[in-house]
């Protein structure tokens, strides 16, 4: 069972794992609801939502893309490395390196969301 269970992602060249709230809401997707959407489709799934209910309770304080982008950018630059900088490299990241077959162009958050929504929409319905 997932219940119970945060949901990461593992990403090349970040640190440690992602907690998958906060890389929707590096995404550009802040809100809690918006981000069930994402992954739910319909909100009457009650055991999906009770599935995802400890990883919004993890990220709840990253509750914007900014420091969401900050977050991974702490992950995957030196230490020291100042706040724009990191963010810059976190936004390229995400762009370049994150679901790179749905694209490698900025403007394209969206796409890589429900992308991303889809894949955990499938894995917590098997």
């Amino acid at each position: 069972s997932v219940v119970g269970r945060v949901l990461h992602a593992e990403m090349r060249n970040v640190g440690r794992e992602v907690p998958v709230v906060i890389l929707f809401r590096a995404l550009g997707i802040d809100n809690d609801g918006s981000i069930l959407q994402h992954i739910c489709y319909t909100l009457d799934d009650m055991a999906m939502l009770e599935m995802l209910r400890p990883s919004l309770e993890e990220a709840a304080p990253i509750n914007n893309q900014e420091l969401a982008l900050d977050w991974i950018g702490r992950s995957s630059t030196p230490p020291g490395c100042p706040r724009e900088r990191r963010i810059t490299f976190a936004k390229e990241y995400l762009a370049t390196q994150f679901l790179p077959h749905v694209g490698t162009k900025r403007m394209l958050e969206t796409e890589k969301a429900y992308f991303l929504g889809y894949m955990i929409n499938r894995l917590l319905s098997c």
